[in-house]
């Protein structure tokens, strides 16, 4: 039975797909200008991304003045011994309403109520990655609740 079916056929036909094949043609110039003025676009808009953030947290600084103090996470922001307001909501302070960083070298104030809602983390000595974990946790656990 397997030798019914061994076949040779030779065949002198050339079998070709040139039918199939696109023409290949000479791009027009304009095409290739716009081409690479959309990658010249591409290139000043990377170089300027940075500024268009900036400008960004600027704008939201203006309407949400309140949540402005917590992107404060640098010490060298810290605020006078004269003028005692939360670094936060930036709301005046008084002795028994205040709360101070426990740290030696921070002295950050907090109103009592802003301290409660980081628990207790303060945002100018923690570090931003650890910072940023905690701040998503306490999103999570208030979107649970």
């Amino acid at each position: 039975m397997v030798a019914g079916m061994n076949y040779t056929y030779m065949s002198n036909e050339t079998i070709t797909n040139e039918v199939c094949l696109p023409m290949p043609t000479m791009l027009p110039t304009l095409l290739i200008r716009n081409i690479y003025l959309i990658f010249g676009a591409q290139l000043v808009m990377a170089f300027f991304e940075a500024y268009g953030l900036r400008m960004r947290r600027f704008i939201a600084s203006i309407f949400y003045h309140k949540v402005e103090g917590s992107f404060k996470l640098l010490p060298c922001l810290k605020p006078s011994q004269k003028k005692k307001r939360c670094i936060v909501c930036d709301a005046k302070l008084k002795g028994n309403e205040m709360q101070i960083c426990p740290k030696d070298k921070c002295h950050l104030f907090y109103c009592q109520e802003c301290w409660q809602d980081i628990k207790g983390y303060c945002l100018g000595c923690t570090s931003p990655t650890e910072l940023d974990q905690v701040l998503s946790n306490l999103v999570l656990q208030e979107k649970k609740s």
